[in-house]
């Protein structure tokens, strides 16, 4: 496993939205450490091919920071996320 470090908010969020530490553990796995923000975009079919919960909402967006999980967030209209945040750095997770 990479060395990410958790935040309280990060931590909080994701037991708010039903997300184990297992299940982010896993993610992490598929996550590369960025000097700068960097947000990852993981979709329904990629969580549930990694036996994670499923969301209502369609993406998953966690959010990282110089080896920092800043938070998590769900994400239904993925244009509109992408149209309000232009110069964000993102990748997605298959």
């Amino acid at each position: 496993m990479k060395r990410l470090i958790k935040t309280h908010h990060f931590i909080e969020r994701s037991w708010e939205r039903g997300y184990h530490q297992s299940d982010i553990n896993k993610l992490i796995d598929k996550m590369e450490n960025k000097n700068k923000k960097h947000f990852y975009l993981i979709n329904k079919n990629a969580l549930t091919k990694l036996d994670i919960k499923r969301t209502k909402a369609r993406y998953l967006v966690i959010v990282v920071r110089d080896s920092v999980l800043l938070t998590l967030f769900e994400v239904d209209n993925l244009y509109q996320f992408l149209k309000q945040n232009r110069n964000v750095d993102f990748s997605t997770i298959n």
